[in-house]
């Protein structure tokens, strides 16, 4: 599928001479236009932001504001095909079906936001609105297909402050509203809201880094969609889970040694735990709900993640190993063992790369300067059938 993008953009920046109450002030102002399109989908849009920076005393400010008029449409032709397994190999079983999804979609949207930077010695506090007006048409292209229109208006406030209390160390707070719309053409369905709060601190210096933040989300209604490949329910449905919480702490390390002049160690950890409840009792007609009780665990939502990765770097050669794993994942709501249900069992991975740079190539220095030749590699491999 060729997918083609044409991007445009301008900018133009001034500064006032320093009045009597203020410092000299600036100003930015931005437009972008964007178009995209494929053989069944197009998106379109155009921005103007505007940017105005200036001092109060001891206090900075930068104050930002802008719109966004953004339209899509998108037309889909999903065709199941059957396969039969022979000889350990899949073999089309020669039978034409109904359509999966057959329709037509457009949405378009207007966002108007506003924010405030505003800064005093070492403390920032960030102010934002925004507010988004969408209408969508959904039109299904089967005989005796349905059409249907859909309009949504949502104002979302945000506020967050970092506060730097040394060279190193920071502490870091947020609350915002968040907003997922329903999609063009949806009946019966709210849109996905929320308040979400992260809370932190974060340590930087040349040979160690570390941030832990804190996260945690009150949906007002959580918005399930379904996907071709589920079952029981149409493409593009969607279904209203009512009031749901995740909450949950991410930490995100990092180690960096000179171990010679010429070799460097570097190690990555990063982890993220995560809980989360139904806050209602339903039966859902969408597939990975079904029936809900009151405190029951998200699907497809682990409670541990974690990836370590250790490097070894010097001059033109470097070794890498990353050890990922996953922890046990529900494939149904609950709030029992993991194990004892519908589940996807837990995942650990090692990945081990070298990389030995012998030298390089020059293959041409047209149209746009030299270019190298693509690197070279041997790739070892140990499979494990069962």
């Amino acid at each position: 599928t060729k997918v083609r993008v044409i991007w445009l953009a301008f900018a133009i920046a001034w500064c006032a001479l320093p009045a009597s109450a203020f410092a000299a002030s600036c100003s930015e102002l931005v437009l972008g236009a964007v178009l995209s399109f494929t053989g069944r989908h197009s998106t379109a849009g155009i921005q103007a932001t505007t940017t105005m920076a200036f001092q109060m005393g001891n206090i900075d400010h930068r104050l930002t504001g802008g719109v966004r008029l953004h339209r899509d449409d998108v037309e889909r032709h999903h065709m199941p095909r059957g396969y039969l397994m022979q000889s350990g190999h899949l073999v089309f079983d020669g039978r034409s079906r109904r359509p999966k999804a057959l329709n037509r979609a457009d949405t378009e949207a207007l966002a108007l936001f506003a924010s405030e930077e505003i800064t005093w010695r070492a403390a920032t506090l960030t102010l934002g609105l925004r507010h988004e007006s969408i209408s969508g048409k959904r039109e299904d292209l089967r005989p005796h297909g349905t059409f249907s229109e859909s309009s949504q208006e949502v104002t979302s406030p945000g506020a967050g402050i970092h506060w730097q209390l040394t060279e190193a160390l920071s502490v870091l707070a947020g609350v915002y509203r968040g907003f997922s719309p329903a999609g063009p053409g949806s009946r019966d369905v709210e849109p996905e809201q929320s308040v979400n709060y992260e809370y932190g601190f974060r340590y930087f210096t040349a040979p160690l880094s570390l941030e832990v933040i804190g996260f945690s989300s009150d949906y007002d209604n959580l918005l399930g969609r379904c996907r071709v490949s589920d079952a029981g329910c149409e493409p593009g449905d969607e279904f209203n889970a009512g009031r749901v919480e995740v909450s949950g702490v991410e930490v995100a390390a990092n180690a960096v040694r000179q171990l010679t002049d010429t070799i460097r160690l570097d190690a990555d950890l990063v982890y993220t735990y995560t809980e989360s409840a139904f806050k209602t009792s339903f039966l859902s007609g969408f597939s990975q709900w079904g029936f809900v009780r009151e405190g029951d665990e998200l699907p497809y939502l682990p409670t541990h993640r974690a990836q370590l990765r250790l490097g070894l770097a010097g001059g033109a050669w470097d070794i890498v190993a990353a050890l990922k794993h996953q922890s046990p994942m529900r494939e149904e709501p609950g709030i029992n063992d993991v194990e004892l249900g519908l589940h996807a069992d837990g995942l650990t991975t090692l990945d081990v790369t070298g990389t030995w740079q012998l030298r390089g190539s020059t293959v041409a220095h047209r149209p746009l300067g030299a270019r190298p030749n693509r690197p070279r590699w041997i790739t070892f491999r140990v499979q494990q059938s069962f």
